[in-house]
C-alpha cells in the first residue's frame, strides 16, 4: 500500500485508528462494535517521530523565547480544543514543563522548554478566541499563521485573502473534528423535539411563549452566542437564513457561558457545541421545512448522528493555514498532527467527534451481516468531487482497511442524491458519487472487492432545504 502522507516532512505515525464508544439510542450495541483497531501502519509508530530531530528553523544562537505561530479565530475550537492540540504538539517536539498562561478574555499562551544542545529556549504558541471571522481577519493582516474556524471560509473572504496574497485557491483547508450544534433547554423543560421551522419561528420572535411547545404560558428566554462567533454564524446559516435575531436575544462570547445560564433558567433556550450542553437538556431536531409535505424523524446530536453529519445542526471544525508563516515548517507539522491519529485523539479529548472510523453491524446475530461504518463520504457543492474532509477520509479508510485484524472481504459505497425532481432517475448520479470514492480508494491502492450502488430515496435532510447537500453522500458499508 502507498505511503499515506508525507512522513518526512510531517509526524504522521501512521494513523492508528482506535474504537470510540458512541450513545446509540439505549446503546444496546456498544458491545458489539469493533473493540479495537491496533495500528494502521504500525512499522511508521516505532520510527522516530520526525519532530523531535527536525529543524526548526530558529536563529543561532536560540533566543530565550520563540514565538513557534499564532491562532486565532473561532471560540469554539479556540477554548479548549487548540490548547490541547499545542500542548501535545510541543510535547512531540520535545518540549518539557508545558503548560498555558491566560494573557486576556480567551487569549492564551501555550509554552515549553526546548533543549537544542547546550541551548535551551522558550517555545510559545500563542492563541486568541474572539470568533470565526477575527481568525481570517488575522491571516489578511499578517497577525495569525492560522485562523481557526467553525464555519467554512466565506467567498468574500477567500477573495479578499487571495487579492492580498496574490493566490488562487485561497488558504490551506483541513477538517480537526466534527460537531454538533445541540439545541438546549432547562433539564426540567418537558420539551423533547422541535423542527428546524420551529426553531427558525422561537429565534426570530415569531414563537414568544412555550404555550404552543409545552403548554406553558411562559415567555420564552432566547440566548445567543455573539456576533463574533462562528457559532452563531453556523446558527444563522442553518437556521435563520436571511432573518433577524429577535432583538431582546441575550448575547454571550462564551459558549460555557451560555449553557450555565441556560441550566439556571427554566424558560431558556439556546444553541452550543456537543462539548458545551453541561448540565442543559439537548432535544432532538427535525429538518422538516414550512414548504414541506413530510415530517422527518427528529434526530438526538450524539457521537454517531453528528459522526456522519446526518444531524441536522451538525458542522464541520477547520483551521485555515497562512500563505506566509514565519515558520512554515512547524505549521504544516501542526496541521498534519492535527489530522493525525495523536491529534484526533485530541478532538475526542476536547469534547468533540474525531475522525476515526469504527464499524456497526446492521443485525448482531448475523455474523455475515454488512457493517456500517462512522461516516459519510461527501462532495464538493454541486459537483461529484470529493470536498477536504473526504480526501482525508479515503486515506483513513486505507488504513482501516488495511489493518491486518480485519477480514472484510468486500466494501460497499452507496450512493444518494437529492431527490429534486421526482420524475427524474437520479441512480446514474448516485452512482457515480459512489464510484468517484472507488477510483480514489484504487488510487491509493486498496484491492479489496468494491461494489458501488444507487441508495433509494433516503433523506437526511428535507429536499427544500438550506441542508438540501448532505442528501449526496455516500455511506460506507463493509462486509
Amino acid at each position: 500500500m502507498k505511503r499515506l502522507f508525507n512522513i518526512s516532512q510531517l509526524i504522521l505515525i501512521g494513523i492508528s485508528l482506535s474504537i470510540t464508544t458512541t450513545n446509540i439510542n439505549a446503546e444496546t450495541a456498544k458491545s458489539a462494535f469493533i473493540q479495537a483497531i491496533t495500528t494502521g501502519q504500525a512499522e511508521l509508530s516505532k520510527s522516530n517521530s520526525p519532530l523531535n530531530s527536525m529543524d526548526l528553523q530558529l536563529p543561532v544562537p536560540l533566543k530565550k523565547e520563540h514565538l513557534l505561530f499564532t491562532i486565532q479565530g473561532s471560540n469554539t475550537v479556540g477554548a479548549q480544543l487548540t490548547p490541547n492540540l499545542a500542548q501535545g504538539f510541543l510535547e512531540i517536539l520535545g518540549a518539557t514543563d508545558i503548560h498555558a498562561v491566560n494573557t486576556d478574555t480567551n487569549e492564551k499562551l501555550v509554552v515549553g522548554k526546548y533543549q537544542r544542545e547546550n541551548q535551551q529556549t522558550l517555545l510559545k504558541i500563542a492563541i486568541a478566541a474572539h470568533g470565526s471571522s477575527t481568525g481570517f481577519k488575522g491571516l489578511l493582516n499578517g497577525k495569525a499563521d492560522i485562523a481557526a474556524a467553525s464555519r467554512p471560509i466565506k467567498s468574500k473572504e477567500k477573495v479578499l485573502l487571495n487579492t492580498r496574497h496574490k493566490s488562487f485557491d485561497g488558504p490551506k483547508e483541513i477538517v480537526l473534528g466534527i460537531d454538533g450544534l445541540a439545541i438546549i433547554i432547562h433539564p426540567n423543560n418537558s420539551l423533547n423535539s422541535l423542527t428546524l421551522t420551529q426553531l427558525e419561528k422561537i429565534f426570530t420572535g415569531r414563537i414568544t411563549s412555550w404555550k404552543t411547545l409545552n403548554g406553558s404560558s411562559k415567555l420564552i428566554h432566547v440566548k445567543s452566542r455573539d456576533k463574533k462567533s462562528g457559532t452563531y454564524d453556523t446558527f444563522k446559516h442553518l437556521v435563520l437564513r436571511k432573518k433577524k435575531l429577535i432583538s431582546n436575544a441575550v448575547r454571550f462570547e462564551s459558549n460555557n457561558s451560555l449553557s450555565e445560564s441556560v441550566s439556571r433558567d427554566i424558560d431558556a433556550i439556546g444553541f452550543v457545541p456537543l462539548a458545551s450542553i453541561y448540565d442543559a437538556k439537548a432535544v432532538s431536531i427535525s429538518d422538516t421545512t414550512s414548504a414541506s409535505d413530510v415530517t422527518f424523524p427528529g434526530i438526538l446530536p450524539s457521537e454517531l448522528t453528528v459522526a456522519t453529519e446526518d444531524y441536522p445542526l451538525s458542522r464541520r471544525l477547520y483551521f485555515y493555514r497562512s500563505s506566509n508563516p514565519k515558520y512554515p515548517g512547524v505549521v504544516d507539522a501542526f496541521l498534519s498532527y492535527a489530522e493525525s491519529n495523536s491529534g484526533q485523539e485530541q478532538v475526542k479529548h476536547s469534547g468533540f467527534v474525531s475522525q476515526q472510523i469504527y464499524a456497526l453491524p446492521s443485525d448482531l446475530e448475523d455474523k455475515s451481516a454488512w457493517w456500517r461504518l462512522n461516516l459519510n463520504i461527501r462532495f464538493q457543492k454541486d459537483t461529484s468531487n470529493l470536498d477536504t474532509k473526504a480526501n482525508a477520509d479515503v486515506q483513513r479508510l486505507v488504513a482501516f482497511l488495511s489493518n491486518k485484524d480485519h477480514n472484510f472481504s468486500q466494501i460497499q459505497f452507496v450512493g444518494y442524491s437529492n431527490p429534486t425532481n421526482s420524475k427524474r432517475d437520479h441512480s446514474p448520479l448516485s452512482r457515480l458519487r459512489a464510484q468517484n470514492v472507488r477510483w480514489a480508494l484504487r488510487n491509493i491502492g486498496v484491492k479489496n472487492r468494491i461494489k458501488t450502488v444507487a441508495g433509494s430515496s433516503v433523506f437526511v435532510a428535507d429536499p427544500n432545504s438550506i441542508r438540501k447537500e448532505k442528501n449526496r453522500r455516500v455511506e460506507v458499508w463493509v462486509q
